[in-house]
């Protein structure tokens, strides 16, 4: 595509698995119920296109983790509801077997084998190295778009399977739409973009009303920037240098959906079209990656603000125990789900906040989602296997071990 060239300074924190651009295409084979096989680049409903991207749904509650955790804090589990005097609070947990108290998981594509529907109505995810992740819900669509030929849409209902493909270009596919998405406060985060209904693809348009009245669709391959207007609507810029202002539809108005950008030093931001400034699109990111990360159990030193020191695997808030995780927070009105392998520190900021140091020096501060009580406490794993539980608000700081086992220093 025609875009003017965009200098990219980031340094890349995502593992080997997701190596190459940061626009590198998901290729796998689809195959349905009728036995169909669909082979290309693949694009799910909510944007995701790039192995980079994330999916995101409900995975299957713990039940027998959490009565673990809870038995080791002296509760008795009920049937309806679970609860402990803890520190002098009460700290209490509905009842969460079924669909509607399930945490939120994400997993990057390019971790992932397969994805296998369920008969009911859910998903097993396989990650690259076998382990398995139930989701109580499906991603939705999938489009494939097959070398040199047309684009099939399957529903959701009529997959049997989805087999991923390792890293490699997907020959002929669209490009993943990326660029530099700028917010109000005058951050500028900088990535693949997924636009307010779901355009990914260079190759999507974005569509609105001209001041007389006619209805315009642009690819984003014929776009320079977009730059939302005062009072509703945007002005956007062409790769031949004209100018439109647009309004009139769910991509320019103040009640779209907002723009996603997988951002790969500080995470997935979703930033609400009000606190948009301005987007710049340009080539996917060219990028250089450390060293492969494993995908085993999210371990370190949790220091406590008595000075007490838990070592151990760590299980966060919901039960995240796994470094192919996300944590999640927001940065004004800025919602972040940042990759736990991309953390090295996290210091308590607030009882509902905290300041993640992240690997390659970036620093960034969240506020509530995963630091947020209600998403319960949480819990180191000694390699005895005992229990120690501790809330948000009583830890000073949480050091992650990397790959090596190194990184953990209490101190």
């Amino acid at each position: 595509m025609t875009l003017p060239r965009l200098l990219f300074l980031a340094v890349l924190l995502v593992p080997a698995s997701v190596s190459g651009q940061g626009g590198e295409r998901i290729v796998g084979t689809v195959t349905t119920r009728a036995g169909e096989v669909h082979e290309g680049a693949l694009r799910f409903e909510g944007g995701a296109a790039a192995r980079i991207d994330p999916l995101t749904g409900r995975s299957a509650a713990d039940a027998e983790w959490e009565d673990r955790v809870l038995a080791s804090m002296g509760a008795e589990v009920d049937a309806r509801a679970r609860s402990v005097e803890f520190l002098g609070v009460r700290i209490t947990w509905e009842d969460d077997r079924g669909p509607s108290g399930s945490p939120r998981t994400a997993l990057a594509v390019g971790d992932l084998e397969s994805l296998v529907p369920d008969s009911d109505g859910g998903v097993q995810a396989t990650l690259v190295g076998g382990e398995r992740v139930d989701f109580l819900d499906t991603f939705g669509w999938v489009e494939v778009e097959p070398a040199g030929g047309a684009v099939v849409r399957v529903e959701d209902d009529d997959i049997a399977s989805i087999a991923f493909e390792p890293a490699g270009a997907a020959p002929d596919a669209s490009a993943r739409l990326a660029g530099v998405v700028e917010d109000r406060w005058g951050r500028r985060w900088e990535g693949p973009i997924v636009w307010a209904r779901g355009q990914s693809l260079s190759t999507d348009s974005l569509r609105a009303s001209d001041a007389r009245d006619r209805r315009r669709a642009f690819a984003f391959a014929e776009l320079s920037a977009v730059e939302p207007v005062f009072g509703g609507g945007a002005r956007v810029s062409t790769a031949d240098g004209s100018r439109y202002e647009l309004e009139g539809s769910a991509d320019v108005e103040r009640s779209a959906r907002g723009v996603r950008v997988n951002d790969p030093v500080r995470g997935v931001a979703t930033i609400p079209w009000v606190d948009v400034r301005s987007a710049t699109f340009g080539p996917p990111l060219e990028s250089s990656r450390p060293a492969p990360v494993d995908r085993g159990p999210l371990a370190g030193a949790v220091r406590a603000r008595d000075g007490r020191v838990l070592t151990g695997r760590i299980h966060w808030g919901d039960g995240t125990r796994s470094r192919w995780g996300y944590l999640s927070g927001y940065t004004r009105s800025v919602a972040v789900e940042v990759p736990l392998r991309a953390i090295e520190r996290i210091e308590r900021h607030t009882s509902k906040g905290g300041r993640l140091h992240l690997r390659g020096g970036a620093v960034l501060e969240l506020r509530g989602g995963d630091f947020d009580p209600v998403r319960g406490p949480l819990v180191v794993e000694s390699d005895t296997g005992s229990l120690r539980v501790i809330e948000w608000r009583a830890v000073d700081s949480i050091t992650f071990e990397v790959a090596d086992g190194s990184g953990v220093d209490a101190g």
